[in-house]
């Protein structure tokens, strides 16, 4: 026997029904709320203790004038450099850093080469015998797959 409630997508549910009940937990409502199923549950009535970084950023959202304050002053600053950083840090919080370019290359800047590897019966045979010494395959590198 299976619940009588259809899912999302407009089919059976599969789910097997609730003691005393035609629907599976999901789909009854009343059973739901006896057992707090949906969001987090608070055992014996507590609340959840709440996880470090919401206290901090919660702390942080509090103290936003003190923590940017200096970002502000710097801004006022007779330093240009003073006032280029507090400026570039106001930004890069408000939008994000920009993004970066990578470059990967050889030695001394040097392209680096691709080589083709061959894909003959032979070199797998070769890799394959020594992916089964490393123990990384446990396979007969003889063996056609």
């Amino acid at each position: 026997m299976a619940c009588k409630a259809t899912t999302k997508a407009g089919k059976p549910c599969k789910a097997p029904p609730l003691k005393d009940s035609t629907f599976c937990l999901a789909h009854d409502e009343k059973a739901r709320e006896k057992a707090r199923f949906s969001g987090r549950q608070e055992k014996a009535g507590r609340k959840p203790k709440p996880r470090l970084i919401d206290v901090l950023r919660a702390e942080v959202e509090e103290r936003m004038d003190e923590i940017t304050a200096p970002f502000w002053e710097g801004l006022h600053s007779d330093d240009m450099d003073t006032r280029q950083k507090s400026a570039k840090e106001l930004l890069d919080r408000a939008y994000g850093k920009p993004t970066q370019a990578t470059e990967i290359s050889g030695p001394q800047g040097d392209p680096i080469e691709l080589v083709k590897l061959p894909t003959d019966k032979d070199w797998n045979s070769a890799v394959a015998k020594v992916l089964k010494q490393s123990g990384a395959l446990d396979v007969n590198p003889d063996q056609d797959q």
